[in-house]
């Protein structure tokens, strides 16, 4: 047929012919070059991100990235976050503990031995007081002018019954009972080991400029320092939060104790640091730990020292029958990742089955059929990103993965695993080598027994995750090897279902600033 066609062209023609069959043959068997392919998958990764909704970035940075312990204060409908800054105390406003307004400098430089302090209000005014050569005061009319006392210190250990080194970070309140000003600070009693020898100091004033020491409100021989105390009534009992490595609580009936640990002893994990400083609306009680950053970016670091860094998801404290304390994200802050997902590109609609039976239903559930594994990978998946599900286990011995950053192959990334017997929540990162993968960066205990539904939240921007698991267990991390990739869904031992998925886009911002 070809040659009745050709029939009658003269050798030209036919030359130009074949040269155009060539080159339309070669053009069906091209094969792009692998950079080609990347362009293509970022661009459709790209594309594909698009279809998130996207929310305003929950984590706060501070001017240079760079802050330390904060102390926040609520007045008039305002949260008033007061956070070491070094070399002085900062100052930012807030109605939505999302959007942050820089205002003046609260405490100009002193020294570099700054430390923790408070803001109370009294009679309409306002008094910070903060760790420098003790414990020193600046005072305010209206929260923006701030004036160092002029016979600062106004509190120093005496040595005798508080040792003058490490006399630091106070609490002040006002005792109701007792009709008289409270201060509670980081201290250590005269004579004791070194290492045990730390203690809640107490000191009493009817001024707040003139102080009295009482004897410790808690002396527990077992700890160097108690660090950033914190004293304060919710309902019936007290609680008095500190840093002891860890956050921790302890309860009580009433300020004479005794003390008692909850059930659950540590709120959060290290890398989310100074958390025992929660201030309240009236409703509720909110801590803002800011989160550490290692002077080497690298993760599984022992020893590393580390800087200060972003403020981390505002907490809000739930105060359980038992006398534990246990924190979820703050209203606010689930709200707006809410008003992100509503519209949005549903979760699954780029969904790949991987291993094992799924049932994969109205773009916001995903079950596990098989009773051995299942997984499935979630294709354009934004690096910064929020994602929320209710996981439902089928019994207790099984687990179930979170994949993050992972590459199609799954040899690379990080797994966040659930485990509902051992009651664990385990960080990991995900390699070949079985041995390198039993490495665990973060974990934390939290009980899941029972057959309910789990709530799990997830924040990850930048280095940062965050986890929240059923508002009650926070996991803090830094994840400097992968970025990026897919998100995986995962069900070992068991089959499993997660529902009410909702995932959204955090707002990017400047990688070196978080």
């Amino acid at each position: 047929m070809l040659a009745g066609y050709f029939c009658g062209i003269d050798y030209c023609g036919m030359r130009d012919i074949y040269i155009l069959l060539i080159v339309l043959a070669t053009s069906l068997f091209i094969v792009e070059s692998p950079s080609t392919w990347a362009a293509n998958e970022n661009s459709d990764g790209e594309n594909k991100q698009k279809d998130f909704g996207l929310a305003p970035n929950p984590f706060f940075i501070p001017e240079n990235a760079r802050c330390n312990d904060t102390f926040p204060f609520y007045h008039e409908g305002i949260w008033h976050l007061f956070l070491m800054r070094l070399p002085v105390i900062a100052h930012y406003v807030s109605k939505d503990l999302i959007q942050w307004q820089e205002r003046p400098i609260a405490v100009e430089y002193p020294g570099s031995n700054m430390l923790t302090g408070c803001v109370v209000e009294s009679k309409g005014r306002f008094y910070c007081f903060y760790t420098f050569n003790g414990i020193s005061l600046s005072i305010s009319d209206d929260l923006d002018h701030w004036k160092k006392y002029e016979n600062n210190p106004v509190l120093t250990g005496d040595d005798v019954t508080y040792e003058q080194s490490n006399f630091r970070d106070p609490y002040v309140f006002f005792n109701e009972e007792e009709k008289i000003w409270w201060m509670v600070f980081c201290s250590r009693m005269p004579g004791q080991p070194g290492q045990r020898a730390g203690c809640v100091g107490l000191a009493k004033s009817k001024d707040l400029i003139h102080w009295e020491f009482a004897k410790p409100v808690w002396a527990p021989m077992a700890e160097p320092f108690l660090e950033c105390p914190q004293l304060f009534k919710h309902k019936d009992r007290w609680y008095l939060s500190m840093l002891a490595r860890h956050t921790r609580c302890r309860v009580a009936d009433s300020l004479s104790g005794p003390w008692n640990r909850p059930s659950i002893r540590d709120m959060g994990t290290l890398m989310a640091h100074a958390n025992s400083r929660p201030a309240t609306d009236g409703k509720r009680w909110i801590s803002f730990p800011f989160i550490l950053v290692p002077t080497e970016r690298k993760e599984l670091l022992a020893n590393a020292d580390f800087l200060g860094g972003p403020i981390g998801i505002p907490r809000q404290w739930n105060f359980n029958e038992d006398g534990s304390v246990t924190q979820r994200p703050a209203d606010e802050i689930i709200s707006a990742m809410h008003a992100a997902c509503n519209g949005a590109r549903k979760s699954l609609s780029m969904a790949r089955v991987v291993a094992g039976k799924w049932e994969l239903n109205d773009g916001s559930i995903a079950r596990c059929v098989d009773e051995s594994a299942g997984t499935i990978l979630l294709d354009g998946w934004p690096k910064d990103f929020y994602f929320e599900a209710d996981v439902n286990f089928s019994k207790e011995d099984m687990e179930c993965h979170v994949l993050l950053n992972v590459n199609e192959e799954i040899s690379g990334g990080y797994e966040l695993s659930l485990c509902p017997r051992p009651n664990m929540v385990t960080l990991r990162p995900l390699t070949v080598w079985e041995r390198a993968q039993s490495r665990v960066l973060e974990m934390c205990p939290i009980d899941m027994a029972g057959n309910r539904p789990i709530k799990l939240r997830i924040f990850r921007s930048g280095t940062i995750i965050e986890v929240f698991v059923d508002d009650r267990a926070v996991l803090t991390h830094r994840l400097f090897q992968h970025s990026g990739g897919f998100l995986g869904l995962e069900f070992r031992d068991g089959a499993g279902t997660f529902s009410n998925i909702l995932s959204c886009q955090l707002a990017p911002v400047n990688e070196k600033d978080i």
